[in-house]
């Protein structure tokens, strides 16, 4: 994993993911800062930046951990990551991958969850 974030994920990768979250391609776009017209250029460079794959990582692992609190159940999975919450500053999870110190929050607020400590 480690190399292709290095090499950069593929335009495919960006559209699967997309889907795995529930999101449009225009709305992962938006919370990667990318505009319209970069989202074309990776596109046609079948490529994104380190620091963009590093981000959509970052979105994979939240919600793979989702998925795992809400029992395989996707859709859930889905509604929930792309709801905010007030424990994360009234943030959807799917909106914290810009950093890790974002994406840990959200994998903090998670474990939380499964083990029911809310505060």
């Amino acid at each position: 994993m480690i190399h292709q974030i290095q090499e950069g994920f593929s335009f495919k990768t960006f559209v699967n993911l997309s889907k795995y979250a529930g999101l449009t391609t225009s709305a992962l776009a938006d919370i990667l800062e990318l505009s319209p017209s970069t989202l074309i250029r990776r596109k046609i460079a079948d490529k994104f930046k380190r620091n963009e794959s590093d981000c959509l990582y970052r979105l994979s692992q939240i919600l793979d951990a989702s998925i795992e609190l809400f029992n395989g159940d996707e859709e859930s999975s889905k509604h929930w990551t792309n709801t905010p919450h007030v424990a994360l500053g009234d943030h959807a999870p799917n909106q914290m991958i810009m950093t890790s110190a974002e994406t840990d929050a959200v994998l903090d607020f998670i474990m939380r969850l499964e083990h029911g400590v809310f505060s």
